[in-house]
């Protein structure tokens, strides 16, 4: 499937110096973004278009990632009812292997396949998508993939426990920055991650966030944090640096800096963005985009912004004008904020062009993508954003 936000959470917890290389894994696992293109190309001439966007041919690996590209295939509304070169051919001892030299053990062929009839793998149609071997040569459409690796990694370490700034500190010497805890889904995941462990006894985690002049919570980058499960006794100002404590359940506490701890790490490695051009409400557009399990796209910095505009001008749709929703929405106090009540310092309005009364957020190609406001239940297009923690 599926620039988006993809968080690499990496827990730094004991044991014997060990850091957990994780080898490439199979679909549940990865972070995944399928194209689909509906161009006719053989075999090879489709793996090099993949290739020119950054992308491989679609790779079919497990349960998982089967029923992914499936259903993949029969949701898509461009879907043009065809067969599909996916990655895989033949090698020398006639075993389907993808194009980076992996090998799967689990085969999805339906009950007259593999025919011989050729080296390269398809997608049948006619078989409800299962797979089928065909001559190279043939010209078909075909679905390509962008990973960013895996979702989830671990890098352990025995009794590195650093006061916070050194935390943050090892986090940013390994591409990483200390973990957010952005609301309820990722504070979740953070706590399922410590406690799977299994540690004994359990051990409090530092994680981002430092109170400011403000005595307000805010993050590494400066974004302050919307979202927080102190218990009833904190924010107690015993410090200005924020922790999991394990005594209440991995709720916040703030304590003090200088105090060694483990702590967590997270890295964004890539997002993904799905331009869907049928017009719909702002509802209706975020109900579309959660049936795959994506959220609308959140224009969160000028790294996003530029992401989101680059994947529409690479559609190249046939509009004059192009109105996209994006995720954000006025609350009670006339701020914009995300779906998952994340707010941004970053804005991108039209200094020429007065902001409308409405309530939801839209950019549109005719200010250059600028943002602007619109009444809700007015019909546009919009982008999808996938996350994946």
């Amino acid at each position: 499937m599926k620039i988006a936000l993809c968080a690499i959470v990496a827990v730094w917890l004991p044991l014997l110096v060990h850091a957990v290389t994780v080898a490439p894994k199979t679909g549940s696992d990865r972070c995944v973004k399928y194209e689909m293109v509906a161009k006719k190309r053989t075999w090879a001439d489709a793996a090099l278009m993949c290739e020119e966007k950054g992308m491989i041919l679609a790779r079919d690996f497990d349960d998982r990632s089967h029923k992914d590209l499936v259903d993949y295939i029969v949701a898509n509304p461009f879907n043009p009812r065809k067969d599909f070169w996916i990655n895989g051919k033949k090698n020398a001892d006639g075993n389907m292997q993808t194009g980076d030299g992996l090998a799967t053990n689990n085969t999805f062929y339906d009950f007259s396949n593999p025919s011989g009839n050729g080296d390269c793998l398809h997608l049948w149609k006619y078989f409800d998508y299962k797979w089928d071997d065909d001559a190279c040569n043939k010209t078909k459409y075909f679905i390509c993939e962008r990973t960013c690796g895996d979702c989830l990694k671990y890098k352990v370490v025995n009794g590195n426990k650093l006061p916070w700034d050194q935390a943050a500190l090892a986090c940013v010497e390994d591409d990483m920055i200390l973990a957010r805890d952005l609301n309820s889904d990722t504070h979740n995941i953070m706590v399922d991650l410590i406690e799977s462990k299994n540690y004994a006894p359990p051990k409090d985690v530092w994680i981002n966030g430092i109170m400011n002049g403000n005595e307000v919570m805010e993050f590494t980058d400066g974004t302050v944090a919307n979202f927080s499960t102190y218990d009833e006794t904190n924010p107690s100002r015993n410090g200005d640096c924020l922790q999991l404590w394990t005594e209440h359940g991995y709720k916040w506490d703030d304590d003090i800096c200088i105090k060694t701890k483990y702590y967590m790490c997270e890295r964004e490695c890539c997002g993904w963005y799905e331009v869907v051009p049928r017009k719909l409400t702002w509802a209706e557009a975020t109900a579309w985009c959660a049936k795959d399990g994506l959220i609308l796209a959140r224009d969160l910095n000028i790294e996003t912004h530029n992401q989101i505009v680059a994947r529409i001008e690479a559609k190249n749709l046939p509009f004059k004008r192009k109105d996209f929703w994006l995720n954000g929405k006025k609350n009670w106090a006339g701020k914009m904020e995300s779906s998952d009540k994340l707010t941004t310092t970053f804005t991108n309005y039209d200094d020429t062009v007065p902001v409308s009364d409405g309530d939801c957020l839209h950019m549109s190609s005719k200010s250059g993508y600028k943002w602007n406001h619109s009444s809700c239940e007015s019909r546009k297009r919009f982008v999808c954003e996938k996350i994946c923690f």
